[in-house]
């Protein structure tokens, strides 16, 4: 594991020593433009489609609502730790069966 660790960085680094000139431009951003151009090209639709729906269900809105959610269904900071703690030891009981 270790071996390919070291392959891998090694690699990464002779690559980023052939990048020549990078540079990022800082105009203005325009929208409309960008959604103009990508509107024809199925697969770039289909990219960012994919990448909203992953950004979505694994990180995104559901790690960032649920706990809003939960505390004003239950009310206070208290019954929400209480909640966690159950969860969290229902979670750990599980792993352990």
């Amino acid at each position: 594991m270790f071996v390919i660790l070291i392959i891998e960085v090694t690699l990464i680094i002779v690559i980023s020593f052939n990048i020549k000139d990078f540079t990022v431009s800082d105009k203005k951003l325009e929208i409309k433009e960008f959604f103009k151009k990508i509107k024809d090209k199925k697969p770039v639709k289909d990219i960012y489609k994919c990448m909203f729906y992953r950004r979505i269900s694994s990180q995104g809105i559901i790690t960032e609502i649920l706990p809003i959610i939960l505390f004003l269904r239950v009310g206070s900071e208290l019954n929400l730790g209480t909640y966690n703690s159950v969860f969290a030891v229902i979670s750990i009981l599980s792993l352990q069966i």
